[in-house]
């Protein structure tokens, strides 16, 4: 459990970076992981329900830039949540639950960019907007 609490500390509660759109990864109260991906308002809508990614998407609201921002979250059966671990221990041990890490939550989240950036209708909007700006 120490382990765990110092790879917590060294990993820090946030990080954002830009994978042609804007991301970002957050603990919840938990301790959690959750990723998120912010769409562009100039951006066509399109069905999320077909992004996979852990859990599934789980957080689906407008920021106060009229943004999309879509996410997930680690707190699933199976995953190791932080401020339960104890009693995760004392009741199945340490082979049942499975911390997701920081590296794991940035990879989930580049991956539900690259879906959105796949999406045909999506395509075409960049391609358009890159003829234009040209």
């Amino acid at each position: 459990m120490r382990e765990l609490n110092k790879l917590i500390s060294e990993e820090g509660n946030y990080c954002e970076w830009v994978n042609t759109i804007k991301c970002f990864i957050q603990r919840n109260d938990l301790g959690s992981w959750c990723g998120y991906v912010v769409i562009p308002k100039s951006y066509p809508a399109f069905d999320e329900e077909y992004i996979k990614c852990h859990g599934g998407v789980t957080y689906h609201a407008l920021n106060n830039d009229g943004d999309m921002v879509i996410g997930f979250d680690c707190a699933h059966s199976g995953d190791l949540i932080p401020s339960l671990t104890k009693i995760n221990y004392e009741l199945f041990g340490d082979s049942y639950y499975e911390y997701r890490d920081k590296q794991y939550v940035i990879d989930e989240v580049n991956s539900m960019v690259k879906q959105i950036l796949n999406k045909k209708e999506i395509k075409r909007h960049l391609k358009i907007n890159n003829i234009l700006n040209d």
